[in-house]
């Protein structure tokens, strides 16, 4: 699909992803020369897929004059050391992502060991951190180790295009604003009909682990601030209201927040325990994804000194601030 734009075309090509989110968004901007906005997860069928929506429009691998990635989960990066071996376009990215490109070999056993001290501090059964963690080392095959050649700061400029840090939903996450158009390629940032998930995420060696759900909520005021009036996101047709969801986005969150403390009620409660009345059907395969979403309300209401937590035999727990305390 290829949007009409004031500064450059843009289009889109859909990646298969064996992930339950479904296609990725890959992003060819017809610009001289041409730039490849994320590349999809390392599979057949996601390169199969990308070669052919780049010959639809009489490109190749080789004709890619830059390489941008909005952020270093499989789904956007995974295939970037295939297309970096068939192409001379540098790639750029946030420095977050380049050392997970780098370090991807060892990365798998590091993040296992990380999500299974985690889970136990969440209060999480021993048989379902079992389960969990082992299907979430199913997502290593799909991304290779690779040397990213031009790392990003905030602000820089990559051809016509301006890098914007928005942490949140990872902690690499990069928008790619054309200021004169008003337009942005967004990743996961903004999405139109879902909230994105701002995941627990290990942090860097001697400092301690992000409140993603905090980031995300500054971020996206920041983003607001902008006024785009078009951002291309990493899954999902193109929005054209970025700041009415924005407000939906901010506001589905208020809610929930608002929901988590009615579930702690007079108790106290784990992480875990959160996560499951949030979420009473969850599967056991997204359970990483509940509890970054219970975690982060519960860490947006101890902000605000609504809530209080305690360690109890290595286990997290919060509660209720009373008024009388």
């Amino acid at each position: 699909m290829k949007t009409a734009n004031p500064s450059f075309s843009v289009v889109r090509i859909a990646v298969p992803t064996p992930f339950p989110v479904g296609p990725v968004n890959v992003y060819l901007i017809e610009s001289d020369p041409p730039i490849l906005v994320d590349v999809g997860p390392n599979t057949p069928e996601a390169y199969e897929a990308l070669d052919r929506g780049l010959r639809e429009h009489g490109y190749s691998f080789s004709d890619l004059g830059f390489i941008l990635l909005t952020h270093g989960h499989i789904d956007h990066m995974g295939l970037l050391a295939r297309i970096l071996d068939e192409s001379r376009a540098p790639a750029y990215a946030h420095p977050h992502a380049v050392a997970r490109a780098a370090g991807f070999d060892s990365d798998g056993q590091t993040s296992h060991d990380f999500f299974t001290a985690l889970m136990w501090e969440f209060g999480v059964p021993e048989e379902q951190i079992a389960l969990s963690v082992s299907d979430q080392g199913h997502y290593h095959r799909y991304g290779a180790r690779v040397e990213i050649q031009h790392v990003l700061r905030d602000g820089d400029h990559v051809a016509h295009l301006t890098a914007c840090f928005v942490p949140g939903h990872s902690p690499s996450d990069t928008l790619f604003v054309d200021s004169e158009a008003k337009c942005a390629f967004v990743g996961d940032h903004i999405l139109r009909l879902t909230n994105p998930v701002p995941l627990i995420r290990r942090p860097p060696p001697g400092q301690t682990r992000a409140k993603s759900l905090i980031e995300f909520t500054t971020s996206l005021q920041r983003t607001r601030q902008l006024n785009l009036r078009l951002c291309h996101p990493g899954h999902g047709s193109s929005i054209e209201n970025p700041n009415q969801v924005i407000d939906k986005i901010l506001n589905r969150n208020e809610e929930r927040t608002r929901r988590v403390r009615e579930i702690l009620g007079d108790a106290e409660l784990t992480p875990y325990d959160v996560c499951r009345a949030l979420f009473p059907k969850m599967d056991i395969r997204y359970l990483n994804l509940g509890l970054a979403s219970a975690i982060g309300h519960l860490e947006v209401l101890e902000e605000a000194k609504l809530v209080s937590s305690r360690h109890h035999c290595g286990v997290l727990y919060y509660s209720v601030i009373s008024a009388s305390e």
